[in-house]
């Protein structure tokens, strides 16, 4: 979730006889419907299996700071979603908006807009959890190929996976043209009427990166344990089909802790390019060769101490360690934020985190008596 999804349409303009409208056009200006703006295509979005993923009916929307949403049915909402508003008569500016909701109950919730001098609601609309829309088009002899892309907002707390996930439009242009109610095949609203035609369908999921902590010789390299993994509806687990995702080194924030020899860039991320993931696990080299374990460089003898390693996700800082020697360049921003979770500050929008430290030494493997009792 939150992963920009992209989405490619032909639309069509005909006449009533069913005719191509040639003159429909952007370059003459006769075109009403700008394939350049997400609004006019009213986005909105459904999970064929998991009935808790739709979209909600507004009745209201009040003239205020901030402006007040009344949903015709009940919603499950939480405070802290985002929302997109389409579809609006009357107060049209509204439309095309993403939101964040403030709730109130289970049909009303705040948007945090000042909606007061918009035009009063007159009707409709919907609210569904996407974002990041955009679209790109041109008509030409009455078609216009679009490219859009769209993000299915993650909810405050984990949720899916959703594994049958149908976005859909409801085109209508300035005149007031729509499309046609016989291509309409998807009921987003789950009021058994079908008011949207699909335009694709994907499997989407709750995913967070994580990082363990890992300790070891100071004389050998250190493998760091890194993983992507989704929520699979009660916990998190690996997700083996992940053999997309890539980090750059540097977007690894290293934080010496003092008082050790254990200085800035005494040790370093092997690889220091790119680290790549298969079948959700870290790899040094791309899949689908088989998985090659991440490290730190060891800081050699005499080097005990420890580091604090912050991934990156939402934002640069701090300094990292890309190769060995003195101290290393600003850290990166990996610009992954939906893979962030709640790593203690109660929020799924924490960075991942976890020490390294060199010089410390498991048990042996060794033992003087075992007994088994069966």
């Amino acid at each position: 979730m939150n992963e920009a999804l992209t989405l490619g349409f032909l639309l069509t303009a005909r006449n009533v006889a069913g005719v191509v409208t040639q003159n429909y056009t952007t370059a003459s200006g006769f075109a009403q419907l700008d394939p350049t703006l997400p609004a006019p295509f009213n986005f909105v979005v459904r999970d064929g299996v998991a009935a808790n993923l739709r979209t909600f009916v507004i009745s209201a929307i009040t003239r205020a700071s901030p402006g007040q949403i009344t949903t015709a049915t009940a919603h499950n909402l939480v405070t802290g979603d985002r929302v997109y508003i389409t579809g609006v008569s009357g107060m049209t500016q509204a439309n095309g908006q993403t939101v964040a909701v403030t709730l109130i109950d289970s049909t009303h919730f705040t948007i945090g807009i000042n909606t007061s001098a918009y035009t009063a609601y007159a009707s409709g609309g919907t609210v569904s959890r996407l974002s990041g829309l955009s679209a790109a088009g041109t008509w030409i002899a009455g078609a216009a190929n679009v490219t859009a892309t769209a993000r299915l907002e993650r909810s405050v707390a984990p949720d899916g996976p959703y594994t049958s996930l149908s976005i859909g439009i409801a085109p209508k242009d300035a005149d007031g043209v729509v499309l046609l109610n016989a291509q309409f095949n998807l009921d987003a609203d789950a009021n058994a009427v079908n008011e949207s035609f699909t335009v694709g369908t994907t499997e989407e999921r709750f995913g967070r990166l994580r990082v363990n902590n890992a300790f070891g010789s100071e004389l050998l390299d250190l493998p760091l344990s890194l993983m992507t993994e989704y929520y699979a509806g009660s916990y998190f687990t690996t997700n083996a089909l992940d053999s997309c995702t890539t980090l750059a080194a540097s977007d690894f924030a290293f934080a010496y802790v003092g008082g050790f020899p254990l200085v800035a860039c005494k040790t370093a991320m092997n690889p220091g390019t790119t680290i790549y993931f298969n079948a959700g696990n870290a790899s040094a080299v791309a899949p689908p060769t088989a998985v090659s374990a991440v490290k730190l460089t060891k800081p050699g003898s005499g080097n005990p101490g420890a580091v604090d390693l912050t991934i990156n996700l939402n934002g640069a800082s701090g300094n990292t360690c890309v190769a060995i020697g003195g101290a290393g360049p600003v850290a990166t921003n990996a610009n992954k934020q939906y893979l962030q979770s709640n790593w203690g500050s109660g929020s799924y929008i924490d960075n991942p985190r976890a020490r390294a430290r060199f010089g410390v030494y498991k048990s042996a493997d060794e033992f003087i008596y075992l007994r088994e009792n069966f």
